[in-house]
């Protein structure tokens, strides 16, 4: 859910195998936490991302996906979040 509180789960869909990289940056965009960093298979993904030590406000996260198989296959997403306390 957007906005959230304390924690939240983002979903996601890898179409190929992939070093996958999902990182959280605050509105700065100093980088906070990488959350995700891994070759994944592809499919259906969920993480949670437990914020309840940071303070209310405006997070972003990176998602990118770099095909294993193909290095011309490539994904890269932002978007937002809201933390509300």
């Amino acid at each position: 859910p957007n906005p959230f509180n304390a924690s939240t789960v983002i979903r996601y869909r890898i179409p190929w195998e992939s070093h996958v990289r999902l990182i959280v940056y605050d509105i700065l965009g100093n980088e906070l936490q990488v959350i995700v960093n891994e070759v994944q298979r592809s499919g259906y993904k969920s993480i949670m991302w437990d914020a309840v030590l940071m303070p209310s406000g405006i997070y972003f996260y990176r998602l990118s996906a770099s095909s294993i198989a193909d290095n011309t296959e490539y994904f890269d997403e932002v978007r937002k979040l809201l933390l509300v306390k």
